[in-house]
Parts: C-alpha cells; sequence; structure tokens
C-alpha cells in the first residue's frame, strides 16, 4: 500500500469505526429493516412493510413512570399490535391497530403508570403493508 493510499485508508477506516460506535445505541432488525433508535427515555420505530408477520422485542432505558405513545401509518393494511413493558415487566400500554389500506394520520396515547428503568416494546405484525411510525417518549 502506498503513503496515499494510506492517507485516505485510515481516515477511512477511522471514519467506518467512529459510524460504528454512534450506531451502537441503534437496533436494526435485518428481516425488513425498520428504523429504529433507542436514547435515553425516547424510542422511534420507522419501516415499510410488505406482508411482515413478525414478532420483535426492543428495549431501551426509560427516565421516567410514565411515557406518550405516537403512532402513524401510510397505506396501511393488516394488524400491528404495540406492546409496552416497563422495568419489571408490567404490561403499562397496550393497541391493536387494524388497518385497511388506508392511513392513521396521527394518534397519540398514553402509557399506564409504570417503574422507570429498562422498558421494553413487543411490536407484533400480522400481514402488514405499508409504512409504519411510532414512538414512546
Amino acid at each position: 500500500m502506498s503513503a496515499g493510499t494510506r492517507r485516505i485508508a485510515v481516515p477511512l477506516l477511522l471514519a467506518v469505526f467512529v459510524a460504528g460506535a454512534l450506531l451502537s445505541g441503534c437496533r436494526y432488525h435485518r428481516r425488513h429493516h425498520p428504523y429504529v433508535v433507542d436514547g435515553y427515555s425516547d424510542f422511534y420505530y420507522e419501516a415499510s412493510l410488505h406482508n411482515d408477520t413478525d414478532v420483535e422485542l426492543y428495549s431501551w432505558d426509560f427516565a421516567f413512570d410514565r411515557a406518550i405513545v405516537e403512532f402513524e401509518a401510510f397505506n396501511f393494511d393488516g394488524e400491528f399490535l404495540i406492546e409496552i413493558f416497563d422495568d419489571h415487566d408490567v404490561l403499562v400500554y397496550q393497541r391493536l391497530f387494524f388497518g385497511d389500506g388506508g392511513d392513521y394520520e396521527f394518534e397519540r396515547d398514553e402509557t399506564d403508570d409504570g417503574d422507570e428503568g429498562d422498558w421494553h416494546v413487543r411490536v407484533t405484525t400480522t400481514n402488514v403493508d405499508g409504512f409504519i411510525r411510532f414512538a414512546v417518549f
């Protein structure tokens, strides 16, 4: 490797390493590639799904005892279930969204009271098509 190539390769490898370290807080489900970010006290899920039937579980650190849940979907068909559990695995939120090819332009809800700490979201999809986005904060 020439000196000029090394000057390009080293910064490029460093950039890849830094990007990997920054993205380590993000979790990606490889099957249908939802964009999931679980920041401190925030959780975001976004995916374009095609005939998806699956169960996924995500965790994040939540600093409060109650959360706001926002949901929207476009060209949505199928069933999309969101279940949220607090630090002691107590169910604090459960909602099943039914789609018939239309849109949920913006739904806002609140969880029950729970214990702060390691919260979990279980997402269950049944024959889902469409673009889904929800946030918990």
